[in-house]
Order: C-alpha cells, then sequence, then structure tokens
C-alpha cells in the first residue's frame, strides 16, 4: 500500500503554532521575529553571536576561548592571558596565594601578615615602629626610626650609633647583642646581662674589663666656681671652672635642678667627683652641701683649707658613700698645683 506525501509549494507567510518540539538540523534565517525562547537548554552557534542589550546569566558559564569585554559578577576558575589597561579593575581582592613576576603600585594602605623576605632598594619608613618577635632583626645598611623599635628576640649588630632608648637592654638571650663597639650619646633603661646590669640609680658592673681607653666627659663652665655652685653631676663628675676665684664657696652637689643626688644612690654605692677651680690665695672650698643639706667633711690630713693656692689651679676632690637615706660620709682632698 503506498503513502501519500504533501509538499508545499509555496512558503508559508504567516506563523506555525506548535504546541509540541520542533526538531531541526538547522534553522535558515535571522530569527528576528522569535520570541518565547526562554527554557532552552543548550544554544549552539558555530560563528561569532553579538549580544546587543547584555547577557543576564543565573547558572554557569564556561569559556574556551576566553572573554572579551567587561566582566562582572562572580567569576571563579582561572584567568589567563589578561591585556589592556587596567588588566582588572575590582572592589578588593581575597586569593589564598598570588605570584607576581613585575611591579605591584598600592596607593592605598597595605595590610598582610606572616611576610617572609621584604626587598626593599629604597628607604622603608615605619611610623609606628616597627615590632620583631622571635626570630630577630637582620640589619646590614643604616636603618632609621621614627618613634621607636619594640623588640621581643635579639637584635645583633657590629655597631650601633647615636641615640639608644628601650625598656631593657640584655647582653645574652633576648635583648641586644654588640659584638664591635656600641657609641651611643644617651641610653635609657636597663642594661641586663652577666657582668652588667642597671637598676633606677644607673650603671652597675660585677665584672668588667677594660682594655682600651677610658674616657670621662669633663664639664667646663666659662666661670668661677663662687657663681656656679650648683654642681650637676648628670653632666658628668669632673667641673673645671676657668675663670680666677676671687672668694670662698661652698659647692652643693645634686644630679639636676629638679632630680636629687640622693635619689640616683643606693646605699652602699660611692662616686667621686671632682672639683677644678683657677688658684686665688682667698678662694677654696672649706665645706660641701649634698641636695642643699650640709655634711660633715672629712678632710685629708685632719684639717680643712684655709686658703687657695697662688697660682696654676685648685682641686677639690670628694668621694661620697651613701651610708643610710639621704646620709653620706665624705672623704674630702685639697690639692694646690702652686
Amino acid at each position: 500500500m503506498s503513502q501519500k506525501k504533501v509538499q508545499l509549494l509555496n512558503p508559508l507567510s504567516g506563523n506555525i503554532n506548535v504546541a509540541g518540539v520542533i526538531t531541526a538540523s538547522s534553522f535558515v534565517g535571522s530569527g528576528e521575529g522569535l520570541t518565547g525562547v526562554a527554557s532552552t537548554d543548550n544554544i549552539q552557534t558555530a560563528t561569532e553571536a553579538t549580544f546587543l542589550s547584555g547577557v543576564k546569566i543565573t547558572g554557569v558559564t564556561t569559556a574556551s576561548g576566553g572573554v572579551v569585554g567587561n566582566l562582572t559578577g562572580n567569576v571563579t576558575g582561572n584567568a589567563t592571558g589578561l591585556s589592556g589597561t587596567p588588566n582588572i579593575t575590582v572592589g578588593s581582592v581575597a586569593a589564598s596565594s598570588g605570584t607576581f613576576s613585575g611591579n605591584v603600585s598600592i596607593g592605598g594602605t597595605l595590610t598582610y601578615q606572616d611576610v617572609t623576605n621584604i626587598d626593599s632598594v629604597g628607604i622603608i619608613t615605619a611610623q609606628k615602629g616597627i615590632q620583631v618577635l622571635a626570630n630577630g632583626l637582620d640589619v646590614t645598611g643604616f636603618s632609621t626610626f621614627k618613634t621607636g623599635v619594640s623588640v621581643t628576640g635579639v637584635v645583633t649588630a657590629t655597631s650601633f650609633s647615636g641615640d639608644v632608648n628601650a625598656a631593657t637592654f640584655d647582653t645574652g638571650v633576648g635583648g641586644v647583642v654588640v659584638t664591635g663597639v656600641a657609641t651611643a650619646t644617651t641610653f635609657s633603661g636597663e642594661l641586663v646581662g652577666a657582668a652588667v646590669t642597671t637598676s633606677s640609680t644607673g650603671l652597675q658592673a660585677s665584672d668588667v674589663d677594660l682594655a682600651g681607653l677610658l674616657r670621662e666627659q669633663v664639664t667646663v663652665t666659662a666661670g668661677k666656681l663662687s657663681d656656679n655652685t650648683n654642681i650637676n653631676l648628670q653632666n658628668g663628675m669632673v667641673h673645671l671652672f676657668t675663670t680666677t676665684e676671687t672668694t670662698t664657696s661652698t659647692p652643693n652637689l645634686r644630679y639636676n635642678a629638679s632630680t636629687t643626688l640622693n635619689s640616683k644612690m643606693a646605699i652602699g654605692e660611692a662616686i667621686s667627683v671632682t672639683l677644678i677651680t683657677k688658684a686665688a690665695a682667698a678662694a677654696y672650698s672649706a665645706q660641701l652641701t649634698i641636695d642643699g643639706s650640709s655634711v660633715t667633711e672629712n678632710w685629708t690630713g685632719g684639717d680643712a683649707p684655709s686658703d687657695g693656692g697662688s697660682s696654676g689651679v685648685d682641686i677639690h676632690a670628694y668621694t661620697i658613700i651613701k651610708t643610710a637615706d639621704a646620709t653620706f660620709t665624705v672623704l674630702a682632698t685639697q690639692t694646690k698645683t702652686s
């Protein structure tokens, strides 16, 4: 039995409404009149497709050949072959790791943690200081810190130059190790070690060997001792007065104008003070005060001075021993060079 075939001799000029499925190997035409294409599982095209008003995708987009143009939204996977200026513009980047073979320029604030190495060919400025933890700080060049350095580990250096201010210095583990020369205009805080320690009263040493030149600062005053009787030992233990004396004087030993010598010395400690004046027969110092209070001098030879030298300089040397609070034993000597 033969089947009858229907052939459309003329294309339809109207619409075709199909309630089921239309399957075709290809569609020809612009497709500009297609509507209601909302649930298509796959759309494949062998040529480039252009979308004039954008594409909204709620699922996953996979592009094996790359993406050209602006891309917004959440992006996962690997991005390679990026080009253009700028390459990527985002609000924030969160990544577990990153590798940069070129330069990285940051205009804002860089916050980071656990950096292995920092290689800087310029100047690193730390406005709020640098905190160094267990492994220590290794500096081969010159570093300047404006607001200080907090170190909980070990700082090792062949030399220090300038002001050194810290809460604790330790010559052993956990502090400052100096293998060369340490030079500083001031030291503030505690020096703690096997041989060297400090307290609130100053530097203490249980066993110190000095093999080189030992120098001491001398305070030189362009005037007379009788006009400058307050001796501030903060400025040194040797004081030289370059103007010829004309009368007697009573030196007053103190640490400075606001701090007493008594507060800087512990019981059982001793200091030595030397006062050098340009000699005059009527100029000598037979008495001494400490922190403004009179003391009893024990003069070498048994008698207090009664005159000064006729020329040269006169030297008054004092050894002060603190025996109790604000109580001192004073050993005194006058030497005339005339």
